[in-house]
This record gives C-alpha cells, sequence and structure tokens, in this order.
C-alpha cells in the first residue's frame, strides 16, 4: 500500500510539476525515455494493485502498517486470486527487470 501510495503522489507530483529540462538528446532517445517511465509508472501501479486485490480474492485480510486490518471486500475466489499472484509475480519481476534497464541505459547516458 506505501508503494501504491507514493506512485499515486509521484505522479500527481509530475502531472503538476514540470520536469526539468534535460540535455539535447535524439528523437529516439526522447521517446524510449518517456515509454520506460510510464512503463515503469504503470507497473508500480500495477505490482501493488495485483497484491492486494489476489489476498481479497483469497480471503486474506488487508493490513496497513499493523494499524489497521480491512477485511476482503469482494467475493472469494481462491483460482482467481492465484491466478493474479501469479500475475503479480510476473508483474514484479518485470518492474525490476525495467527498473535495472533504466539506471543502466541513465548511466550510460550520464557519462
Amino acid at each position: 500500500m506505501s508503494v501504491f501510495a507514493l506512485t499515486l503522489v509521484r505522479m500527481g507530483w509530475r502531472a503538476s510539476v514540470p520536469p526539468p529540462k534535460s540535455a539535447e538528446m535524439p528523437a529516439w532517445m526522447q521517446f524510449g525515455a518517456k515509454i520506460g517511465r510510464w512503463t515503469i509508472y504503470l507497473l508500480l501501479l500495477l505490482v501493488p494493485l495485483t497484491a492486494v486485490f489476489g489476498a481479497c480474492l483469497e480471503g486474506h485480510p488487508l493490513t496497513l502498517l499493523g494499524l489497521a486490518v480491512i477485511q476482503p471486500w469482494v467475493v472469494q475466489s481462491r483460482q482467481f486470486g492465484l491466478d493474479l499472484a501469479d500475475i503479480h509475480g510476473w508483474l514484479g519481476n518485470a518492474l525490476v527487470w525495467f527498473a535495472g534497464a533504466h539506471a543502466i541505459v541513465a548511466l550510460y547516458y550520464h557519462f
């Protein structure tokens, strides 16, 4: 839930405050950077959502930093919850790979 909340804050910040001007780079690099950035944002939204919905569908309560417990609010479907858990794992792996590739490309471009 923290990742989801911070992602929403970051996307709101990005929408309201324009990013600083970057150095000149070819159009294909700008396009690739934009696609990569929005792919990471999309994954940052989908990973926690699939975790929360998968847990709810399996009947697990959602705990918020140990302070609150939210009981499942959807009709249980264990198989669909397990399928979402698999998707969650794949999306999490994709996020790690995209973030790593993003860091490597940023370092390449910087140096």
